[in-house]
C-alpha cells in the first residue's frame, strides 16, 4: 500500500510541476498580443519589435502558409516599433491570400 501511495504522490507532484512549468506568468506591465494571419506564402513573413534604442526584443517567423497565430508578451511602459516583413516584397494581402495582422 505504501508503494501505491508513493506513486500517486509522485504523479501529483509531477502534474503540479508540469502545470506550473507551462503556466504563463502574470503580466504586471502591458500585455501585448500580436495576431497574425499568413497568406499563401507564410514562409516569407517575419516581424520584429524594437525598443526605443533600436534593440530587438521580440521577433517571429517565418511561418507556415494560411495559418492564424498569436504571440503574447509583457512590456514595460515605453516606446516600441513593430515592423512586419514580407521577404518577396509583395505584401501579405491580398494578391496571394488574405494575410493580416
Amino acid at each position: 500500500m505504501k508503494k501505491l501511495s508513493l506513486k500517486f504522490l509522485m504523479l501529483g507532484a509531477s502534474m503540479f510541476v508540469l502545470t506550473n512549468m507551462y503556466a504563463q506568468p502574470s503580466c504586471e506591465d502591458n500585455e501585448v498580443t500580436v495576431l497574425l494571419t499568413t497568406d499563401n506564402f507564410g514562409s516569407e513573413t517575419t516581424w520584429q519589435l524594437l525598443d526605443s534604442e533600436g534593440g530587438e526584443i521580440f521577433f517571429g517567423g517565418p511561418y507556415d502558409s494560411n495559418i492564424d497565430t498569436s504571440e503574447v508578451f509583457c512590456l514595460p511602459d515605453g516606446c516600441y516599433e513593430f515592423t512586419i516583413f514580407d521577404a518577396f516584397g509583395d505584401g501579405i494581402c491580398c494578391g496571394f491570400g488574405e494575410g493580416s495582422y
